[in-house]
């Protein structure tokens, strides 16, 4: 593990661009960390769609209960 103090500048970090998953530990003025493995996710752009939205889009039905709120909420919010 990598040892800094509180008051160290992230730099101090010694991480190049990109995504990094780090375990940390504090105790007192302290900071301790390592890099993690972390199971790498392409960015938004290159992943491919589910068609979720196309499949089920417009398929809701408003449903109207007297006396639950969070029902009213959820129609309110989600449904036109």
């Amino acid at each position: 593990m990598t040892v800094l103090t509180k008051s160290a500048p992230i730099e101090s970090l010694g991480l190049g661009p990109g995504v990094h998953l780090l375990k940390v530990v504090v105790a007192g003025d302290i900071v301790a960390f390592e890099v993690a493995p972390s199971a790498h996710r392409p960015p938004p752009e290159q992943r491919q769609g589910t068609g979720f939205v196309k499949t089920w889009s417009g398929t809701a039905r408003k449903m109207d209960v007297p006396g639950d709120a969070w029902l009213a909420h959820i129609n309110a919010k989600h449904l036109r």
